[in-house]
């Protein structure tokens, strides 16, 4: 972080624009997961990195980039580190099914 701020002035975070949820038991018995694991998608911004890819709402991000993502605090550090125009792979669980999603990390608009 240092680093960036010393080189751009700045610190630039991964951004994919969605509403995050932790799965718990409750959530986990509606979408009959095996454990209440993962992070379930409650909303998806129009035109934003995770639409383009098709990530939709109740899809349940179980990783990304390979690392696994089992709660909601895992899942923002996760993308957060991923910079900014590059690329992740992200697997979701749609329809009790595995999906892999390539998404195109977008930058983290800033707070007003």
């Amino acid at each position: 972080m240092l680093a960036q701020i010393i080189e751009k002035g700045e610190v630039t975070r991964g951004w994919f624009g969605i509403e995050p949820q932790d799965v718990d038991d409750e959530i986990a018995r509606v979408l009959s997961l095996p454990r209440s694991e993962g992070v379930l998608i409650r909303g998806v911004q129009r035109g934003g990195p995770a639409e383009r890819a098709g990530m939709q709402v109740g899809d349940v991000v179980l990783d990304v980039a390979g690392r696994a993502t089992r709660d909601t605090p895992a899942l923002l550090t996760r993308i957060a580190e991923l910079p900014p125009g590059s690329s992740a792979k992200v697997t979701v669980l749609r329809d009790a099914k595995p999906l892999l999603l390539d998404v195109s990390v977008g930058k983290r608009p800033r707070a007003t």
